[in-house]
């Protein structure tokens, strides 16, 4: 988030938000075959598509989503960072809309989208697809095409579909793979609608995945309620029954004035 920018002694400066976070190649890095658990994935992708979410609803595109700009803070939220290359959607004139013209694609060739590629016109739909990159990458380590050169994998992008994430890891849950292939669909009318409903989506693996509570024994149900004050639950212990025993009975007064 830029807070200001201006002139200070002929030099440009910005005042930029101070993230305290790393970024989620670096978290990957530091996860066993770069693979975060199922359910962190999932709230990850969660907080992506939130964020997503909020962004193209202010009509901007990133064009470079990718896990080195996706910052995830110590509190647990995730920052989409590195707008430089973002235009506004429709193609709106600014010092960035001008990127990616003359034959020159902008992005990251592993997350970059068909559209992309062959430079058509781009709007939201795009950042789902890199968004999907990411998810894959999320949960088999790696996004879905790697091997060669960038004029290789950018081909990749465009005309070859992804190899299913449960074949690399069979313990993806089916519909948590069918979000991602969903995302990583060559035809942008293919893929989810946006990042709202995308998020909707994951919300629903997420419910299905908590612990579900569990259910009574046998023995226990068709039970009514006990009146706990009729019932001693615990039998007392003999030599605290013998003590008792012992102990003075208060007296009861008798009447007065007799």
């Amino acid at each position: 988030m830029v807070h200001d920018f201006g002139y200070a002694e002929g030099a440009p400066y910005l005042v930029m938000e101070l993230l305290d976070g790393r970024d989620l190649g670096q978290v990957l890095d530091d996860l066993p075959g770069r693979r975060m658990p199922v359910e962190q994935a999932v709230d990850t992708a969660r907080r992506i598509a939130s964020a997503l979410a909020y962004t193209h609803a202010r009509d901007v595109i990133h064009r470079d989503l990718k896990p080195a700009n996706l910052i995830r803070t110590t509190d647990g939220g995730i920052k989409i960072c590195d707008f430089g290359v973002a235009r506004l959607r429709g193609g709106a004139a600014g010092p960035t809309s001008r990127f990616g013209h003359a034959g020159t694609p902008v992005g990251t060739p592993r997350y970059m989208s068909p559209e992309q590629i062959n430079e058509d016109d781009l709007d939201a739909r795009s950042d789902l697809y890199s968004f999907g990159c990411v998810l894959y990458e999320l949960l088999v380590g790696a996004p879905p095409f790697t091997v060669g050169d960038p004029l290789v994998i950018m081909l990749d992008h465009r005309d070859t579909p992804p190899r299913p994430p449960r074949e690399l890891r069979p313990s993806i849950p089916e519909e948590l793979e069918r979000i991602v292939l969903a995302l990583l669909a060559k035809d942008p009318e293919d893929r989810p609608v946006d990042a709202m409903a995308v998020l909707r989506s994951l919300n629903a693996v997420a419910a299905g995945r908590r612990p579900q509570p569990r259910p009574l024994p046998e023995w226990a149900r068709g039970m009514g309620p006990v009146p706990v004050t009729l019932v001693r639950v615990t039998p007392e212990a003999q030599a605290v029954a013998e003590l008792t025993r012992r102990w003075p009975r208060a007296s009861v007064p008798g009447p007065v004035g007799r």
